[in-house]
């Protein structure tokens, strides 16, 4: 099975305005908005497509400032899209729509209540006419077809998405809910069906509760799909779980941290938790690659296996990491020393003095290791782009190639064709240009083309997102992983040719 698929919708920023409030439970604030941007209105010199939400678990982007008007602090709407301006002062939260009538241009938005947060403290002083500006959603993601059963795991903040998934049923296979609420008065009424199951673990909040829920579970047979949302340190180990331990493919899982709790305090002197609903992905502290000597450390621990053999075993000793490594005794020493300054890892020490030093990975160690996109900033293609920043220094010198040929002895394009990995990264990069596509599609020079020929690693991916636009159905389309050099002696002449991701240089 491939990744998740996604469907993406324009970037658009609209503004709303509150129509009622409703407390849903003792700990959760429903708040209605509405007004005429949930349709089609003009900006940008262009009509913005109507607001659209189509899946369960979509999430738009409340905007809120500090300490000054939040019209300061707003993005700037282009006609096929929008730029987030510089601004310390802006503070964005993500929430899932409980509910959206397209008809009545209305939304409703579900807020966790008794934790502090500036969507929180918002929706508490919410009245009618109270302005609420929003972008998104910018993507939704498509249910794989065919499922034998779904299981959808989430605490409060989770709520709002299940209570969707069951009203709109995006998969027709059995539901089998779990859902961790402080205690009972936290439970919603929930759309079920005979052959659905639902089980409240009341009380059961502590960051051990979604792995142990999912190891308890009597696991259905089939083809099935897990969807799980909470604070994000608690689901480190349920992705681990559920692709060591149960095999499931990137396209049958979907977990989400929501929240994450912050220990510091922040400078009003409060207990700095965040638990506004649906607070999208904090990230844990790690070292910025303008930090040299750090980020190297991590480099180096990923590609001597050292973060995985703690994953994999964790209170490991020194001596049990070098057989599992492919690190010396004496560079395990200094590494594992340089990566718990990084709060990455921690060192055990034994229980008598003959014994060993053991080490384990933090949470944000293990957050690293469990990431993909992370593990990529540090090895991988991303990692590549940083080392090949290394002949920047010659280039103004008259360098006769790009610090990336000097690195690798040839174009980022005609790296592409040697390795597959390569080559595969850039093929998922070029997803990620559906969200720009609108503005090429738009282009009047389409009217007078009659055939396009599409060539890079992203080609394909491209090539079927204009095939699918109807306005476009004239022109006839086709895709080759030729590189540029090929291309220029191939034996076709279609009126225009685009280039999708086939960099020379990509430093």
């Amino acid at each position: 099975m491939a990744a998740r698929p996604l469907t993406t919708h324009p970037l658009v920023l609209r503004r709303v305005e509150v129509v009622r409030t409703e407390q849903v439970t003792e700990h959760m604030l429903r708040v209605t908005v509405g007004g005429p941007q949930l349709g089609a209105f003009d900006a940008a010199g262009r009509t913005q497509p109507a607001f659209a939400s189509p899946a369960f678990d979509d999430h738009v982007k409340l905007i809120f400032a500090d300490g000054v008007p939040a019209t300061e602090v707003l993005p700037e709407q282009l006609p096929f899209g929008i730029e987030w301006t510089r601004t310390d002062k802006r503070q964005g939260r993500d929430y899932t729509p409980r509910r959206v009538d397209a008809q009545a241009q209305e939304m409703d938005l579900d807020f966790v209540l008794g934790h502090e947060g500036p969507a929180s403290d918002w929706a508490l002083t919410a009245h009618a006419g109270d302005e609420l500006w929003m972008v998104g959603p910018k993507s939704s993601t498509v249910l794989p077809e065919d499922l034998d059963w779904v299981v959808l795991l989430g605490d409060e903040t989770a709520l709002p998405a299940i209570a969707r998934f069951l009203e709109e049923r995006p998969s027709a296979s059995p539901v089998h809910v779990h859902v961790m609420v402080r205690d009972r008065s936290a439970r919603v009424d929930l759309s079920l069906r005979p052959e659905d199951s639902l089980t409240w673990h009341d009380g059961i909040v502590d960051g051990g509760a979604p792995l142990r829920i999912l190891r308890e579970l009597d696991w259905p047979e089939g083809l099935g799909y897990v969807w799980a949302a909470a604070e994000s340190s608690s689901l480190v180990p349920v992705r681990k779980f559920l692709r060591q331990e149960r095999g499931l493919s990137k396209s049958q899982v979907n977990i989400t941290g929501y929240w994450h709790h912050q220990e510091q305090r922040d400078d009003s002197g409060d207990d700095a938790v965040q638990h506004d609903a649906a607070a999208f992905r904090p990230l844990p502290r790690l070292p910025a690659v303008s930090e040299v000597r750090d980020w190297m450390t991590v480099r180096v621990a990923l590609r001597i296996g050292l973060l995985d053999a703690l994953n994999e075993r964790p209170g490991s000793a020194a001596q049990d990491l070098g057989e599992r490594t492919t690190a010396s005794a004496g560079s395990l020493a200094v590494v594992l020393a340089a990566l718990r300054e990084l709060e990455l890892v921690q060192g055990t020490a034994p229980d008598d003095a003959d014994g060993a030093e053991s080490w384990a990975l933090t949470a944000h160690g293990a957050a690293l290791v469990e990431d993909e996109h992370s593990r990529e900033d540090y090895d991988g293609f991303h990692a590549d782009q940083v080392l090949a920043m290394l002949g920047l220094p010659e280039a103004p010198q008259g360098a006769s190639v790009s610090g990336w040929h000097a690195m690798s002895g040839a174009t980022v394009d005609q790296h592409a064709h040697q390795d597959p990995e390569v080559e595969a990264e850039l093929a998922e990069r070029a997803g990620q240009l559906s969200f720009v596509l609108a503005g090429l599609f738009a282009e009047t020079m389409w009217a007078e083309i009659s055939e396009a020929l599409f060539y890079g690693p992203g080609a394909e991916t491209i090539r079927e997102a204009f095939a699918a636009h109807e306005p476009l159905q004239h022109v006839r389309t086709a895709s080759t992983a030729l590189s540029a050099g090929a291309l220029a002696g191939a034996d076709t002449k279609p009126d225009v040719v685009v280039a999708v991701l086939a960099f020379m240089h990509c430093t």
